[in-house]
């Protein structure tokens, strides 16, 4: 007769060898998959404009957005085209409970002109929340030639002017190559329930500032997605991951619930 330990290891092998195998096929891949479009890939009008913005005499107006108000007050017509390198979900369960300001779609992180020249932006790491977007440019500048332009370098919080424009903004993601348009903005946030001021917060007018970025407040009239990454990459690293914790979650449960084989029960004949 087996005993639990025995029963635990025979039981539980099937969840430990999916457990070790989707780690290591999830390692495999991300340390090898390209994560950005190359040089070669990137349309040329991202390699070639720089971000258009135009002073406008605008009067205030509000935007009304899952239990936020937003009023805004227009500084500038922008436009811009650049390659998605990070984005920052604001309509996250995190952001959600902690009421953070999630009446904007998505914030995206963008690079375009010559930092698209011999991929340098696709080499760095990138780390963006609902304050900034930061990259490892300082170390990469250090140990080659390559410099990066922080110029060319910007984080974007959205605010869409519209279903369609959430919509499309939704569907981004990096390694996409997009195009956005609207107005640079100052706004107050307020709660629609209360009343109450939540946040007050002042648009960049540069694309470089806070060390190596610059936060843009973008209220946005078009948005496209000019040519989509292929994020099959990304599917399967959540898929993997999914996995991975499923299997962790069987393995633990058989240590600490009792370990039970089907005994077989015998009949009792009658003569």
């Amino acid at each position: 007769m087996m005993t639990r330990t025995e029963k635990i290891i025979k039981y539980s092998k099937p969840a430990v060898w999916v457990l070790i195998i989707s780690l290591l096929l999830y390692i495999t891949i991300d340390l090898t998959r390209q994560r950005l479009p190359a040089e070669t890939e990137v349309l040329g009008i991202i390699r070639d404009q720089s971000p258009v913005q135009t002073p406008v005499n605008l009067s205030s107006f509000d935007i009304t957005e899952s239990g936020f108000r937003y009023n805004v007050t227009p500084l500038f017509q922008y436009e811009v085209y650049g390659v998605v390198v990070s984005t920052y979900d604001s309509k996250s369960i995190f952001n959600f409970i902690i009421g953070r300001d999630s009446g904007n779609s998505k914030d995206l992180c963008l690079v375009w002109g010559k930092n698209i020249i011999h991929s340098i932006y696709a080499g760095l790491k990138y780390i963006q929340d609902d304050k900034n977007c930061v990259s490892n440019s300082a170390e990469l500048t250090q140990n080659n030639n390559e410099v990066f332009d922080s110029g060319a370098f910007s984080d974007n919080r959205l605010i869409p002017n519209d279903t369609l424009t959430r919509s499309v903004i939704s569907s981004m993601g990096a390694g996409d190559q997009v195009h956005l348009s609207g107005y640079l903005v100052d706004y107050s946030l307020y709660d629609t329930t209360s009343g109450k001021l939540l946040d007050n917060r002042k648009t960049s007018t540069a694309n470089f500032e806070f060390n190596n970025i610059s936060m843009k407040n973008i209220v946005v009239t078009k948005a496209e997605i000019l040519r989509p990454w292929n994020r099959m990459g990304d599917y399967t690293e959540n898929f993997l991951m999914s996995v991975i914790v499923l299997s962790a979650i069987a393995f633990l449960l058989r240590l600490v619930l009792p370990v039970t084989t089907g005994a077989k029960h015998g009949g009792a004949s009658v003569g």
